[in-house]
Order: C-alpha cells, then sequence, then structure tokens
C-alpha cells in the first residue's frame, strides 16, 4: 500500500533536488522550514511496545498504523508499526517503510534512513523496494546530498535489471539517441518500447541534474560535491555518439546522456499509452505522436493519463535539452513546433512557442518556484508527504 500521492511526491522531490543544489531555494527559507519541522516534531520512544490484543495480526496493525499516520498522530502510527513488524517474525518490509516515514515526517534523518534501510534489506520485490528506494532519495534531498541522490535515482534506473539487462538498455538509449537526430522522434517512439516502469522521474531527475550541471560548468558556477555526481563523469562520456566537441561544432558531449534519458522517459510514457490504446482497439498500430495524442481524446482513461501525467513536460524538456546539446541542429526545432500547436498542453505548449520564436538556455526558474510554493504547503499540512 502506498499512501501518499505518488505524483505530487515526484514532482514535489524532483522540484526541490534541482532547487537546492543549483541555488533555485534560497538557503535560508529551506534552513526556515527544516527547523520549523523540527519544532513540529512529535516525541518518539525506539523500540517501544504496545499492549494489544494477541489475535491481531500484523496487516491490520499495519492498517491501524496508516490509519494513525492519516490523522497526523505519529506517534501512534509509530506503535503500531512497530508492534506488527515485531508479530511478523520481525521481517515486514511496509512496516519498516511506515516507521520510516514517521521519522522522517519527525525530521529525524538518521532514524528514518535506518528503517528505509531496512525496508530494503527485507523487500525482493523490484516494484516495492523502488518505492523504498524514492523515499530514501529523500533523506537525501533533505540532507542536501545531492551526489547521494543521484546515486539513489541510478539504483532506481537499475531495478530489477541484471547486468547484462543494463547494458542492453543503455545500448538502446544510445542507439535512440543516434535515431533521434537522424530520423526524428516519430521513428524512435516506432521502434522502441519501454512501457510499465516505475523509473521515469529517476530517469528525468537525472537527465534535468545534468542540465543544470552543464549550464552551471560553462557558466563557471559549478558546485563543489563530494564526489562526481554521475557515473559517466568526468566527460567525455565513453561510449556514448560524441565523445568530445568537434572543431567547429557547438555539440556539448556533456548533454548526450542528458538526451538519452528524456528520450526514454517520454517513450515509456508513449509506450504505456500504446499498450492501452491496444486494449481498446486491438489492432492499433503507432504512426506518428500527434495521430496518437487525437486517438488519445477518445478514452477518458488515457485521456486523463496524458493531461495529468508529466508527458507534455517531458516532451518540453526533451527538445530543449536537444537545443543545448545540438544547438545547429533542427529537431529540436520540430518538436518545439509540433508541441506549440496542442492546446490541451497548457503551459508546456506556451513555454514551447517562446523557445520557438527565440530559443534559449532553460533555468527553470517559473516552474521551480510555483512547485516549491506547493510544496512548502505540504510540508507543513501533510505529514504523510515526503515534502
Amino acid at each position: 500500500m502506498i499512501f501518499f500521492n505518488e505524483k505530487t511526491r515526484r514532482i514535489s522531490l524532483l522540484t526541490a533536488v534541482i532547487a537546492m543544489s543549483f541555488g533555485l531555494f534560497p538557503k535560508t527559507a529551506w534552513a526556515q522550514q527544516q527547523r520549523q519541522r523540527r519544532e513540529k516534531s512529535v516525541g518518539i520512544v525506539e523500540n517501544q511496545e504496545i499492549n494489544l490484543p494477541d489475535n491481531l495480526p500484523p496487516q491490520i496493525l499495519l492498517s491501524k498504523a496508516w490509519a494513525s499516520f492519516d490523522l497526523r498522530r505519529i506517534g501512534d502510527a509509530h506503535l503500531y508499526a512497530n508492534a506488527a513488524w515485531r508479530r511478523s517474525g520481525q521481517n515486514f518490509p511496509e512496516a519498516n517503510y511506515l516507521i520510516g516515514l514517521v521519522h522522517y515526517a519527525n525530521a529525524d534523518y538518521t532514524l528514518a534512513q535506518r528503517y528505509f534501510n531496512r525496508a530494503l534489506t527485507e523487500e525482493p520485490n523490484p516494484k516495492s523496494r523502488v518505492y523504498f528506494l524514492y523515499a530514501s532519495a529523500a533523506i537525501h534531498v533533505a540532507e542536501g546530498k545531492i551526489d547521494d541522490y543521484a546515486a539513489v535515482m541510478r539504483s532506481i534506473m537499475n531495478e530489477g535489471l541484471s547486468p547484462t539487462q543494463q547494458e542492453l538498455l543503455k545500448n538502446q538509449r544510445q542507439q535512440a539517441l543516434k535515431i533521434l537526430f537522424k530520423i526524428g522522434l516519430d521513428r524512435v517512439l516506432d521502434l522502441y518500447r519501454w512501457p510499465g516502469r516505475r523509473d521515469i522521474f529517476a530517469a528525468e531527475s537525472l537527465a534535468m541534474l545534468m542540465y543544470q550541471r552543464s549550464v552551471l560548468k560553462e557558466e563557471g558556477r559549478l558546485p563543489k560535491l563530494e564526489r562526481p555526481l554521475f557515473e559517466l563523469d568526468p566527460e567525455p562520456f565513453p561510449g556514448h555518439v560524441y565523445n568530445e566537441k568537434q572543431p567547429g561544432s557547438n555539440i556539448r558531449p556533456d548533454m548526450a546522456e542528458s538526451v538519452e534519458l528524456l528520450l526514454y522517459a517520454l517513450d515509456s510514457q508513449v509506450s504505456t499509452i500504446i499498450n492501452r490504446m491496444k486494449y481498446y482497439r486491438p489492432d492499433y498500430a503507432f504512426t506518428t505522436l500527434e495521430k496518437l495524442f487525437e486517438d488519445a481524446k477518445s478514452y477518458r482513461e488515457i485521456r486523463e493519463y496524458v493531461m495529468q501525467g508529466g508527458l507534455y513536460r517531458t516532451y518540453y524538456l526533451l527538445a530543449v535539452a536537444m537545443y543545448r546539446y545540438n544547438p545547429d541542429d533542427t529537431q529540436y526545432k520540430v518538436l518545439l513546433n509540433k508541441l506549440r500547436l496542442i492546446p490541451q498542453a497548457g503551459e508546456w505548449a506556451q513555454r514551447a512557442q517562446a523557445q520557438f520564436d527565440a530559443p534559449y538556455t532553460e533555468t527553470y526558474n517559473l516552474e521551480s518556484t510555483k512547485l516549491i510554493n506547493i510544496s512548502r504547503g505540504q510540508a507543513t499540512d501533510n505529514l504523510y508527504t515526503l515534502f
């Protein structure tokens, strides 16, 4: 059971990590928010037991824990979750996960991390482990450890994949990048299917970190970190399409993987839509992204997925990343032109129009400011959200 809103949490995570790591979030405001969380903390006694009827199974106790957590009675939530874990024979990952959330809500990040790690140790299912890893990433965001956050995002992308599968997926993404610039986006979406994975946010987050890192490095403002953010550092990236900046070329090699990851994130969402379209129309075949958007309007479920999900956002981010990667190539312009003409894309259509008229380096200031204000409200109003 995943109790809090996944979409809200992911947006908050992404916003906070970008804002904190690259100066968009005022350090004083962040410190004040964390101080307020500690001031509102509730006393939690570790290993405290509660007298309960012997016939209550662990699952019922965990349900009581979630109910208490929802009512912001995190002290009771901790007692019930701890009791559930003990009665399970001390092997109940969801109980440890909830205890970790209790400590996170209480601004005790050391203990929160300990219980998230326990949940990861006890949980063999990759789908469940991804949620625990996202929670663990929230700890690194709260503590400002962006390099550790990036490492967790990498772990999420590799979760459930064998080393051979990881290498295959990496090679596919690199090949897709070549096809994107040589033939176009529709050809990539026609050739590759990466549906149903829970690492879309991780891919997007890493891509945006790389984007910001590229900008700051060029401007000489790259923060000093404990260790490299990304496994392919230092440049040039081995095995990528362009290993070094060619004479007379404006290609930025440090943006190659950023484009790959955003292309992967977009394709994953498109693949999910195509698979769902086949549920209604078994003979459905993809032709173009515009046609898919048009077809999706006929089915409420798919229409809501497109509107409420991050597909238009990912589409826009891919276009601006392509521009930064190679401003001399016109493929990014093709994407922007199509996006700006989709009325239901809302803000992303407007931003695509601005980029189409006069391409510029995206800083995400407007988006970050808006979402940070949302996440601040969630941090104080809802203990069960991560921000």
